[in-house]
C-alpha cells in the first residue's frame, strides 16, 4: 500500500527528473557550443567556397583583324589605344575605331609570322608629357626594339612618326617567343619582357644565361636622365647590378615567352602569363613587394615539371639541366598555376588582369585570363589557406577566335581583344572585335 507520503514524493521525482534532462540537453548542446565560442575556427568548419564569377562578353567596338594589345592611356579620355600586328596603332573611343591610325609603322615594320607591332605604353602623367612606347619589330631585321614617339600637338589622335627615337634593341633571330608587353609599374619604371629567342627547346640555354636580355623581365628608367651611352637609365636597385657578368637591366629571369602579363593595380603584384612548349602553360607570380630576382625555371622546367630537352648548343652549359655555368637555382619560383595541354586544353596561354573596378563587388581581386589558341576565359584567386585556385567561368562556346590580350580601363574592368568571332560556330575572321566582360546572367548558358 502507498502512504500519504509516497504520494508527496510523486511530484519532487517528476521536478527532479526534469531538472535531470534538462541538465542532459545542457551538457550535450551548451558545452560543444561554448567550445566552439573558444575556437572560432571549428565553429567555421570547412569554408564554403565563394561562386566563381559567370562571364559573358558585350561587344565594345569593331577592330582590325590582327589586332595584339590594347591599352588605356590614363589620361582622363578612356581612349582604348589597339596595337595592329600589321603595322598600326588605332583608336578606340566611345565604342568607335577611329578611321585614322593613331601610328603608322606599316611602311617600316617586319610584319611576317609573329613579327610586327606588339605593344604600346603610356607613361604616368602621360597627359603633360605626350610621348609614349611602342615595342615592336623593324623592317629587313630580326630585332625587337622599344621606341619613344611623341603626339601631334595639334592633334591628340595622331602622332608623329619622325619623332621616334630609338630606347633599346634586343636581335631575335626566330619570329616566335618575342616577348612583347610594355608597361610602367607603380615605381615610374618601365617593364618589359623578352622570350627566349627560340627555336623549340631553348637550345643556346638563353633562360638561364645572365648575359643576354633573352627570356628575361626588363626594368629600366625611360623617364629620367639617361646613363652614359644609352637612352635609358639602370635602376641602382635592380637586383643584379652588382652581379659580375648579369646584364644589369635584368628584373626576372627563366622565362620562355613572356607574352602578355600584368600588375594588380591595387598592390602591384605582378602576374606573367608565360607561353609554355608542349606539356604546359603557366602563371607565374610575384608579390609587390618583391625585389626582383625571381627565376622562374625554364628551361630546367615547363611549369613545375622537370624539362630536358636535345642537346645545348652552348658550349659553356653543363648537366643535370644542361644550363649556363653559375645558374643560381636559389630563387626558383614555380608558377602559382599551370595548365595542361591534355588534360585543361590550354595551347597558348594569354596573361590577364586583376579586376579592380566597382560594376561587380563579387569580382574584386580575381585575375581574369585566357587561351590564344582555345579561348577560354578562366579565373585564379586564392582561397582562405592561401592556395591559388583557378576556374573556368566562360560560357563555354565564346564569340572569341583568337584572343591575344586582355586590357583593363581607367575604372578598373576589363575587355579582351579577339581576331575574330565565332558565332554559331561559324568562324570569321574579316574583323577583329573589342569585348568587356561582364556578369552572365544566372541560367543563361
Amino acid at each position: 500500500m502507498y502512504s500519504p507520503d509516497s504520494f508527496t514524493l510523486i511530484p519532487k521525482i517528476f521536478v527532479m527528473r526534469k531538472l535531470l534532462l534538462a541538465l542532459i540537453f545542457i551538457l550535450a548542446t551548451g558545452l560543444p557550443n561554448l567550445a566552439l565560442a573558444q575556437h572560432p575556427s571549428s565553429a567555421a568548419g570547412t569554408e564554403v567556397e565563394k561562386p566563381w564569377p559567370r562571364v559573358g562578353f558585350k561587344e565594345i567596338a569593331t577592330i582590325p583583324k590582327y589586332c595584339t594589345d590594347a591599352v588605356v592611356s590614363w589620361d582622363g579620355t578612356n581612349r582604348f589605344f589597339v596595337t595592329e600586328r600589321m603595322g598600326r596603332i588605332w583608336i578606340v573611343q566611345n565604342g568607335q575605331t577611329l578611321p585614322e591610325p593613331f601610328l603608322d609603322l606599316s611602311a617600316k615594320s617586319r610584319t611576317t609570322q609573329n613579327w610586327g607591332v606588339l605593344s604600346v605604353a603610356f607613361p604616368p602623367d602621360f597627359k603633360t608629357k605626350q610621348h609614349f612606347y611602342v615595342f615592336y619589330t623593324p623592317k629587313d631585321s630580326t630585332d625587337c626594339v622599344i621606341a619613344r614617339f611623341k603626339v601631334d600637338p595639334q592633334n591628340p589622335n595622331k602622332a608623329l612618326p619622325e619623332s621616334e627615337e630609338l630606347i633599346i634593341a634586343q636581335n631575335q633571330p626566330n619570329s616566335y617567343h618575342l616577348g612583347g608587353k610594355l608597361l610602367f609599374g607603380r615605381d615610374g619604371m618601365l617593364y618589359f619582357g623578352f622570350g627566349d629567342g627560340g627555336p623549340q627547346n631553348d637550345p643556346d640555354r638563353n633562360a638561364q644565361n645572365m648575359t643576354t636580355l633573352h627570356s628575361k623581365m626588363i626594368r629600366i628608367d625611360v623617364e629620367g636622365k639617361p646613363d652614359a651611352g644609352l637612352a635609358y637609365h639602370v635602376p641602382s636597385d635592380n637586383p643584379f647590378v652588382h652581379t659580375p657578368g648579369a646584364r644589369p637591366e635584368i628584373w626576372a629571369l627563366g622565362l620562355r615567352v613572356p607574352w602578355r602579363w600584368s600588375f594588380d593595380s591595387a598592390n602591384g603584384d605582378m602576374y606573367i602569363g608565360d607561353v609554355g612548349q608542349d606539356l604546359w602553360e603557366e602563371i607565374d607570380y610575384a608579390p609587390g613587394t618583391s625585389k626582383g630576382g625571381e627565376n622562374y625555371g625554364w628551361s630546367a622546367y615547363e611549369g613545375t615539371h622537370a624539362f630536358v630537352g636535345p642537346v645545348s648548343r652552348n658550349p659553356n652549359a653543363v648537366p643535370p639541366y644542361e644550363q649556363p655555368l653559375g645558374t643560381d637555382w636559389s630563387k626558383l619560383v614555380f608558377p602559382a598555376a599551370e595548365f595542361s595541354h591534355k588534360g585543361d586544353g590550354f595551347i597558348c596561354i594569354t596573361g590577364g588582369w586583376v579586376y579592380r573596378g566597382t560594376e561587380y563587388p563579387a569580382w574584386q581581386g580575381i585575375y581574369f585570363f585566357g587561351d590564344h589558341n582555345s579561348n577560354q576565359v578562366w579565373a585564379m584567386r586564392r582561397d582562405a589557406e592561401g592556395i591559388w585556385r583557378t576556374h573556368r567561368v566562360d560560357p563555354g562556346q565564346t564569340p572569341m577566335f583568337g584572343t591575344p590580350d586582355f586590357t583593363v580601363d581607367e575604372q578598373g574592368n576589363i575587355y579582351c581583344i579577339s581576331y575574330g568571332e565565332t558565332y554559331d560556330r561559324k568562324i570569321s575572321v574579316e574583323k577583329g572585335m573589342l569585348y568587356k566582360l561582364v556578369e552572365r546572367p544566372a541560367g543563361e548558358n
